[in-house]
């Protein structure tokens, strides 16, 4: 399983990571909050197999054994307070997405977005971080307009920034996010 959460984003970056998996010849099908159940994909799916899960924080509210072994927030805005009732519990419930990971799981966070990075204060899993704005250590980013994959302290290319056809310096961030959840499991 490979799952994501964030206030904004989360179809469109399904979407491109659905897409990277299909493309590398993989069964990768786009579930979750997205529209298809993921109950309606799983007795097709083998151990070789990977699901894309796009998870609400309605849905996090109620995870018990919920175990992806990548895990990514987009970002965390005001949003759902009348549900959640304040900030604190609202980024709670993001932070769900990974409370079942351990040590040989991966998690992909956002650089730019300050409560999503403490977030990983709380992880057990390997951090990778995402940026359209700066340099990271471990994860993907934007390097001389170019997106680069970095880890071990090996920075892989992988494609120009403005070849991300749809519009907007948000859907960078997605893209960014996308590729460094495909790569978190060598794809």
């Amino acid at each position: 399983i490979l799952a994501l959460t964030g206030t904004n984003g989360k179809t469109t970056t399904v979407s491109l990571l659905g897409d990277i998996l299909k493309r590398a010849g993989l069964k990768a099908p786009v579930v979750g909050n997205v529209g298809t159940p993921i109950t309606q994909e799983a007795p097709g799916l083998t151990e070789l197999d990977y699901a894309v899960v796009e998870v609400s924080s309605f849905q996090l509210e109620s995870v018990h054994a919920f175990h992806p072994r990548v895990a990514a927030i987009l970002n965390v805005t005001e949003d759902h307070l009348n549900r959640h009732g304040d900030m604190a519990t609202y980024i709670r419930m993001k932070a769900r997405i990974f409370e079942n990971q351990g040590p040989e799981d991966a998690l992909v966070l956002n650089a730019d977005d300050p409560a999503v990075l403490e977030m990983a204060k709380r992880a057990a899993a390997k951090i990778y971080l995402f940026s359209r704005t700066h340099f990271v250590e471990e994860g993907a980013y934007v390097k001389d307009g170019r997106i680069v994959f970095r880890r071990d302290g090996r920075e892989e290319d992988i494609l120009a920034a403005d070849e991300v056809f749809i519009p907007g310096p948000h859907n960078l961030e997605n893209a960014l996010a996308a590729v460094a959840m495909a790569k978190a499991v060598s794809i």
